[in-house]
């Protein structure tokens, strides 16, 4: 698209007042202070400064939006800056994606572009958005087909990621996480599986394990890895989207739930959605031949309604899930198979490292524990960045 097309799509409109933040002291204001001895001298040197850079002009106070973008939503963008409406008058509805600022909800008879109230922004700082896909939200309807998010309803079944320093929440409200691994192209890393079973533990989240692409050659000793895992008490499916083999007992755990498909770049999660049911046609891409690994194909998280009963929740691949609501000390608790001998340690606070007469590492000695459970345990707790408060980053 050439530049002159660009800037057709393209207008200027006036940035909203921040009605937040009280107006900054001017010097004048404590010169007049001063001057009618309102005001110490000390007081005044003691005040907060802050240094600010300003446009000059009608300039600054303008910003561009591209209208291909925003559509109409720029007259409902000014209304979430107003006072809410009667509780009388809000409806109810299911968030299904989230771009920016602009929230897609399902009120049951159709899709509605919502924006947030603006109050709703300033009482949530510390997550990167307020609202999450599969948050139940009361709104004033705006018709034909928009609406001003009042109120967001009670939350369970919650998934996090790190997003720059900051609590992420990526899904809520689901059931279960659908944990899925390509046994090649990429590669199979079971700690990342692991890593993803803790962190769903953790939100009380229903684990499945899939392994996928079983129709490529591989290496991997799949069936002690199933065994394993169905030993501990997780639903373990082999699937192939080209194939169709495991598609059927998919659907089956699928039914009548709210899940999501999470799991690295490239190990087929939109494949097997497109699979579970065609007609979807979610984008896909083919894996990196040279560096063997997946390439950013889905990039925001959106709620899909199947057909079959039930909600599935598209995530873009993510390597580490965050585990904010866990104590690194609770870390071995969440590995079942150390549960056993947990106690047995020499020491109450034993972290299965170094400390003498673990009951944990001779437990892996004896074959009690499979190793690769083991490391990924270590791997987990010595990661430092994971278990880190966002006060501390």
């Amino acid at each position: 698209m050439s530049k002159k097309n660009s800037k057709k799509n393209k207008i200027r409109v006036d940035f909203r007042r921040n009605l937040q933040n009280p107006a900054r002291k001017s010097a004048a204001h404590w010169t007049r202070q001063l001057k009618h001895g309102e005001e110490s001298q000390e007081h005044i040197e003691d005040a907060a400064t802050q240094e600010t850079l300003m446009g000059k002009g009608q300039v600054s106070k303008k910003k561009t939006v591209d209208i291909r973008r925003a559509g109409m939503l720029l007259d409902l963008e000014q209304l979430s800056a107003e006072s809410a409406s009667q509780p009388s008058c809000w409806q109810n509805g299911t968030v299904l994606a989230v771009h920016g600022r602009y929230v897609k909800v399902d009120d049951g008879e159709k899709i509605r572009n919502c924006v947030l109230r603006q109050v709703l922004k300033s009482l949530v700082l510390d997550q990167h958005n307020p609202v999450a896909v599969g948050d139940q939200v009361h709104f004033t309807p705006i018709e034909p087909d928009e609406g001003v998010i009042e109120q967001i309803g009670p939350r369970h079944g919650m998934l996090y990621r790190r997003y720059q320093h900051k609590e992420h929440l990526m899904v809520t409200n689901i059931d279960q996480v659908l944990i899925v691994a390509s046994v090649a192209m990429p590669e199979l890393r079971i700690h990342f599986v692991d890593r993803y079973i803790i962190a769903c533990l953790a939100g009380d989240l229903e684990p499945i394990i899939v392994f996928n692409k079983i129709d490529l050659p591989n290496d991997e000793p799949l069936d002690e890895y199933e065994r394993v895992y169905t030993s501990l008490g997780y639903t373990v499916i082999r699937t192939s989207s080209i194939t169709n083999q495991g598609i059927d007992p998919l659907r089956d755990v699928l039914k009548n739930r709210k899940s999501t498909l999470a799991g690295v770049s490239g190990v087929g999660k939109s494949s097997l959605i497109n699979a579970i049911q065609p007609g979807l046609t979610l984008m896909t891409r083919p894996v990196n031949k040279t560096t063997g690994r997946g390439v950013h194909t889905t990039t925001m998280v959106q709620l899909l309604k199947l057909d079959s009963g039930g909600y599935i929740v598209d995530t873009p691949g993510i390597r580490q899930f965050a585990m904010f609501k866990m104590n690194r000390a609770d870390l071995d608790y969440y590995f079942v198979d150390f549960r056993p001998f947990l106690s047995k340690c020499r020491y109450p606070d034993c972290v299965h490292l170094q400390e003498p007469d673990c009951a944990v590492k001779a437990a892996v000695e004896e074959g009690a524990i499979v190793p690769w459970r083991y490391d990924s345990y270590v791997k987990l707790y010595n990661d430092q960045e994971e278990f880190l408060e966002s006060w501390e980053k």
